[in-house]
């Protein structure tokens, strides 16, 4: 499914589905479904309108909660701040495009957010589902930085990353929706050994 990202508060989102004002000959059948998952991009266009290039936002979901003949609405789950905009600008379009999960993984690759990125060994790396407080431990990045998530249920996945007693990172994704990512974040190598010399 394509949609149109219409209204944003803070994190709730309201789509409007191409075609959506059209009644289907079968009145059962939906395209969306509560619990779907949708992943917000930008369209840039010419000034005659056409494409000029794509941008999908990172660590950003939408999750449909509900559907009304006004819209439907969404949850939103970003790893940034005010991911999204309420306002259009220039000649951009903010459109959703729907996820279909699958059973696939992930590698996972975690740089330094500075240059030169060097990867990040020996961060923990934590899950939880969407709205919950219950959160399991997968695993810690190895010599390269990387780690392989696996598929979950719910499909979507709050990656929380974890250095000593910090947490520098909450990513949202769905594996095996690509089969590689990087995260850039603070390097918290040097302020973990200041702590380890601190406590001893």
């Amino acid at each position: 499914p394509l949609a149109q990202i219409v209204s944003v508060d803070e994190d709730a989102v309201v789509l409007r589905l191409r075609a959506g004002g059209f009644p289907p000959r079968d009145g059962s059948v939906r395209t969306v479904q509560p619990g779907d998952l949708f992943r917000p991009v930008i369209r840039h266009n010419e000034r005659s309108g056409k494409l000029r290039g794509v941008n999908a936002i990172d660590w950003t979901f939408l999750t449909v909660d509900a559907i009304a003949p006004t819209g439907v609405r969404c949850r939103l789950d970003s790893g940034f701040r005010n991911a999204i905009s309420g306002r259009r600008r220039g000649r951009s379009e903010q459109l959703a495009l729907g996820v279909l999960p699958s059973n696939a993984t992930t590698q996972l690759t975690l740089q330094a957010r500075t240059a030169p990125h060097q990867p990040l060994a020996g961060y923990d790396v934590y899950s939880h589902a969407p709205g919950s407080k219950t959160t399991e431990w997968i695993g810690r990045s190895d010599r390269g930085g990387s780690l392989e998530i696996g598929p979950g249920e719910p499909p979507l996945r709050i990656l929380l990353v974890k250095h000593g007693t910090e947490f520098l990172a909450r990513l949202p994704m769905v594996p095996g929706l690509r089969r590689e990512l990087t995260a850039q974040i603070a390097n918290d190598d040097q302020r973990l050994e200041a702590e380890a010399f601190i406590t001893g």
